[in-house]
């Protein structure tokens, strides 16, 4: 996994050739320390590795790798579910929201009404999650991750012509605005400043 991480990194299609076949082999590893041990930290490993693969072939042109892309994002989600539903941590829900928000994206890229319903779907179940992740613990990372999604759901929302949408749009960037600039607000660095510039050119957008 790291050496495909590496590979990633670097130009070129030959580079991302090497980063999935190292993914993959870390996947094939993974599989089979899975299928003797088959604990709870040997599913997550098994995820990473699923996510890994997934992220390698996102990133190609084709239909046929973005559809496997789309699989194996699902069977990351699937995975980490089980693991949310049984460990209940606040590392195992934040993987869960990950997962959907990458499957989400993917589904976002192909601009369909289908698939952007079941954007809109996963985006909403990693709100729901990331809400209450910031409930439990009041740090500006936590309410960071909340606006990222709101963010998101309000440019999904905005997709759909439905009048009833654009007013969840709103509802959406503008909670992704008042917590821009509350975090910017306590940590006043260039990065929360240009994620507060990003959520007010959103906002302005909509209007």
């Amino acid at each position: 996994n790291s050496l495909g991480a590496v590979y990633e990194t670097l130009d070129g299609e030959l580079c991302q050739k090497k980063a999935l076949s190292c993914y993959q082999q870390a996947y094939e590893m993974q599989q089979k320390l899975d299928e003797e041990e088959a604990s709870l930290e040997s599913k997550r490993r098994l995820s990473n590795c699923m996510r890994n693969m997934a992220g390698a072939y996102s990133i190609k042109k084709t239909r046929k790798d973005k559809e496997k892309a789309v699989f194996l994002y699902q069977e990351v989600c699937r995975i980490r579910e089980k693991l949310a539903d049984i460990k209940a941590s606040a590392g195992a829900r934040k993987s869960l929201a990950i997962a959907y928000i990458s499957l989400g994206n993917l589904y976002i890229e192909n601009k369909s009404q289908k698939e952007l319903d079941l954007a809109v779907e996963l985006y909403e179940k990693a709100y729901t999650i990331r809400k209450t992740l910031a409930e439990e613990l009041k740090t500006s990372g936590r309410r960071r991750q909340l606006s990222a999604i709101c963010y998101s759901l309000g440019k999904a929302y905005r997709l759909y012509q439905e009048e009833e949408y654009y007013e969840k749009a709103l509802v959406y960037l503008g909670m992704d605005l008042k917590l821009s600039e509350q975090i910017n607000k306590e940590l006043k660095t260039a990065a929360s400043e240009n994620s507060l510039a990003q959520s007010h050119m959103a906002m302005g957008m909509i209007m």
